[in-house]
């Protein structure tokens, strides 16, 4: 592997090998400390891939579409920095053989500051009955399926992943808040610009434990405000909400996000 030393600059960070030159599987890990010989993992940070693909007639597809060729796994990791600290960040290649990793393989690597809620592990906490607005200037690429016939193979790569950058946010609720089930929990998104996005919503407390429960896409000054029903059986909810672009754009782009409480035998 290959060891880059940075400073921190007391905002979260993002070191990643997303790129075209990147051919081969990698991953990206953070570490701090003194010298060499005295290195610990970075509280706070969590690695996280996505897939691209090297095509037959050599080029690169970022992300993979349905074309013949081969997948690779491109690393990332984002951490929490101290401003002035010093970090190691090892670039490292996974399931290569010995013959391998004698060759001399060039990579993309890219640093810059990183949206705190990029991944589904940092994701942002929205109560109930609060609002929000969401930036994704900063966001990366998410490896996560999303499920639902409306959604285009425009918003989505050959395995059903994401194609543009997005950001998340987690919805925890109570059972008995919900008043027995006769509630369910409403996420209204309002998009400001003449841009589409979309937003996929799973269940689950963990997020390598994700389940799809539903995607929708916003159009350009548009609004949704899908309802998720209650669910009796569980002591709580959790819900992890990704909102991702319908396309690139070089601004920013800001959205509002908003959940409530509604009498889901109303709509239901």
């Amino acid at each position: 592997g290959a060891w880059l030393k940075v400073e921190g600059t007391g905002t979260v960070m993002l070191g990643t090998t997303v790129g075209y030159s990147t051919r081969f599987n990698t991953g990206v890990a953070v570490y701090k400390g003194s010298s060499c010989g005295d290195l610990e993992c970075v509280d706070g940070a969590v690695q996280r891939w996505n897939m691209a693909l090297v095509r037959d007639d050599g080029t690169m597809e970022l992300p993979p579409q349905n074309l013949p060729g081969t997948i690779v796994q491109h690393g990332s990791a984002t951490w929490p920095s101290e401003f002035g600290e010093e970090y190691f960040v090892h670039v490292y290649d996974m399931n290569a053989t010995q013959d391998e990793r004698k060759e001399l393989n060039p990579f993309s690597f890219r640093l810059s500051p990183a949206e705190p809620n990029d991944f589904c592990e940092t994701a942002e906490r929205i109560e109930a009955g609060s609002a929000i607005t969401g930036i994704m200037e900063l966001a990366t690429t998410d490896n996560v399926e999303v499920c639902g016939d409306d959604i285009s193979d425009r918003f989505t790569d050959a395995f059903n992943r994401p194609v543009y950058p997005g950001v998340w946010y987690h919805a925890v609720v109570e059972s008995d808040e919900f008043l027995e089930g006769s509630y369910g929990l409403e996420i209204r998104i309002c998009s400001r610009y003449t841009v589409e996005f979309v937003v996929a919503i799973y269940a689950g407390e963990s997020c390598d434990r994700l389940r799809c429960v539903d995607t929708r896409l916003i159009g350009r000054y548009m609004c949704i405000a899908p309802v998720l029903a209650p669910n009796k059986t569980d002591e709580s909810m959790h819900y992890r909400i990704l909102v991702y672009l319908g396309r690139r754009v070089s601004y920013d782009v800001e959205f509002e996000l908003k959940t409530k409480k509604v009498l889901y035998e109303e709509v239901g």
